[in-house]
């Protein structure tokens, strides 16, 4: 499958071109009485779940039009957890895999979903780290000749699916001194809702997200909440730019890290945000039809 990316940063820089060609085809229609539409199409309802893998992430994003995105693997003690609602919900290929950072609860169960899934893309930080979980990562990508594996840049722009597109908003630095901070951040646009998958991304990540993107970028309608809902993520500032009406909390029943830290969820609560936690719920399922976001029962 033919891939299509670009960099946002060369893409914003004809957005003044783009807004007055827009301008110049409404004008144009509505002279001709050319019917645009601007809406999603009906029954056009991307799923996002986030999976219950214990005290790790693992997303799973489905386009209405077939294709499959998997950001994280869980750890490997839940491999054969995510494998069974992969298979139950029908996931044989995936057109992106995407690994944030090296650490064994994002990807301990990577070389099996290589074993049971065709994988057209992996996508990795320009970070590795000397453990078997990784090392077993390694191996599994090596063995799939027909896989490409990719280092994203940040505003690199994936053109997921009809009405979908994902844009690297980090890292934004060539090193850190947290291998978290290194975390792969994507936004999600479908239509006219947002969501932001943000991995183990720290304080230092999310402040040079600010400082490179800025608010307007990075306001979502579903924030995955960075490191499980640790202290070491989540700024008053970060949150309040991002502005989401859900936030998803991924973490296990009485982890031994104590996540999700009162300071976050207080934080949340302060700014009016639903919370939706795996510890409590199990796996959660978001539904976007293009216009709003809703919580599905699982």
């Amino acid at each position: 499958m033919a891939k299509k990316r670009r960099n946002r940063k060369k893409k914003n820089s004809y957005r003044g071109l783009y807004a007055l060609a827009a301008v110049i085809v409404l004008v144009i229609s509505l002279i001709v009485g050319l019917k645009v539409s601007i809406n999603p199409p009906s029954d056009t309802e991307l799923t996002v779940h986030y999976i219950d893998v214990g005290q790790g992430d693992a997303i799973l994003i489905e386009a209405p039009t077939g294709e499959n995105m998997l950001i994280d693997a869980g750890p490997g003690a839940s491999e054969e957890k995510l494998l069974a609602y992969l298979s139950e919900n029908g996931i044989k290929t995936l057109d992106y895999f995407v690994l944030t950072h090296p650490d064994e609860d994002h990807i301990g169960g990577a070389d099996r979903v290589f074993e049971t899934c065709t994988v057209s893309e992996v996508l990795l930080p320009d970070c590795e780290k000397d453990t078997k979980a990784y090392r077993n990562l390694e191996q599994a990508i090596l063995a799939e000749q027909d896989c490409l594996r990719t280092t994203p840049e940040s505003a690199d722009v994936i053109d997921f699916c009809e009405g979908g597109e994902i844009t690297v908003m980090a890292p934004n630095a060539p090193e850190y001194a947290d291998v978290n901070d290194y975390s792969i951040v994507l936004r999600l646009e479908y239509y006219d809702t947002t969501f932001l998958f943000t991995g183990d991304a720290g304080k230092a990540s999310e402040e040079q997200m600010l400082s490179v993107w800025g608010e307007t970028e990075l306001e979502c309608d579903v924030l995955k909440v960075g490191h499980h809902g640790s202290r070491t993520a989540s700024t008053t500032a970060f949150i309040e730019a991002v502005d989401p009406e859900y936030a998803v909390i991924s973490c296990a029943k009485g982890n031994k890290y104590g996540h999700p830290h009162a300071e976050v969820l207080d934080l949340l609560e302060k700014e009016d945000i639903q919370i939706c936690r795996t510890d409590k719920e199990g796996s959660i399922v978001i539904i976007s039809n293009g216009t709003a976001v809703s919580v599905a029962n699982t």
